[in-house]
């Protein structure tokens, strides 16, 4: 009997060690990994009401309108450089143009240019240097003019290779072609190294004063000279001096000489290029 009851707690010391011996061991607790930051996919993303930019070309200049005389005189004409004044600050100078007497010229209200010498000065010279005229290449310009009496010139005297001014009108490499108002006679005025000569239009009209002309002034690589005036309202009505002076030089400024008893207003200047003159 006692052999029993030790056999039976034996057997409950070894049953018990087993039980314990088979159970599991302790879960560890799990690592918190934190969220990604990963951007969502492209496809995902909440689109916006924030328009796309465009782009709007700047608008091109506006081509200069060329009178139908203009055309009729020279072929192949382009322009070079226009100004039409309209961007110049009131009783400034425009770039490019000089004159010898300080405030002899400036832009007026309506856009144009004015030339009006001091009244004790006599007179003076004003001229566009901002580009120098070599072969196949002129102005052209609208006009008026007041004062009936003394002169003034519209036309070319010429210049070094640098754009200086030749000293004149008597130095010997001074030359000069001009149409030239005085008083009420319209003449061409020609200076040849000091040796002054006049010539004269071809035409029928009479210029009066506070009226507005459009001129052309150009010479071929032939060294033909022209001139042309005529009344816009009116092409038909034109006045034009042609001749060749093969002697002369190949670079000019436009240039006038204005008595302080007149005054001139120029508008719309250009500086034009030309294939040959047809106008014979």
């Amino acid at each position: 009997m006692k052999m029993s009851i030790q056999s039976v707690f034996f057997a409950f010391v070894a049953f018990t060690v087993l039980v314990s011996g088979c159970s599991p061991a302790a879960t560890p607790a799990p690592t918190v990994i934190p969220p990604s930051h990963t951007p969502l996919p492209t496809d995902t993303l909440v689109p916006t009401n924030t328009p796309e930019p465009t782009f709007t070309p700047e608008p091109s200049p506006t081509p200069v309108r060329l009178p139908d005389v203009l055309n009729q005189t020279f072929s192949g004409v382009s322009v070079i450089q226009h100004d039409s004044f309209q961007y110049v600050i009131q009783g400034m100078i425009p770039q490019g143009w000089q004159t010898d007497q300080q405030d002899a010229i400036w832009i007026t209200e309506e856009n144009q240019l004015k030339a009006k010498p001091l009244p004790s000065s006599g007179g003076t010279v004003f001229y566009y240097s901002g580009e120098i005229i070599t072969p196949n290449q002129g102005v052209y310009f609208t006009f008026q003019y007041n004062g009936s009496s003394e002169n003034f010139t519209l036309g070319f005297d010429n210049v070094t290779a640098l754009g200086e001014r030749i000293p004149g009108p008597h130095g010997p490499d001074f030359r000069s072609v001009a149409m030239e108002v005085t008083n009420q006679n319209l003449i061409v005025y020609r200076n040849d190294g000091g040796a002054a000569s006049k010539g004269f239009f071809e035409g029928n009209l009479r210029l009066l004063e506070g009226t507005w002309y459009d001129i052309a002034l150009a010479f071929d690589e032939n060294h033909n000279f022209i001139i042309k005036i005529w009344q816009p309202d009116n092409p038909e009505k034109q006045l034009t001096y042609l001749r060749q002076w093969e002697d002369f030089p190949d670079r000019y400024y436009f240039i006038s000489w204005i008595s302080s008893k007149r005054s001139l207003l120029i508008d719309d200047f250009s500086v034009f290029d030309f294939d040959k003159i047809v106008q014979q």
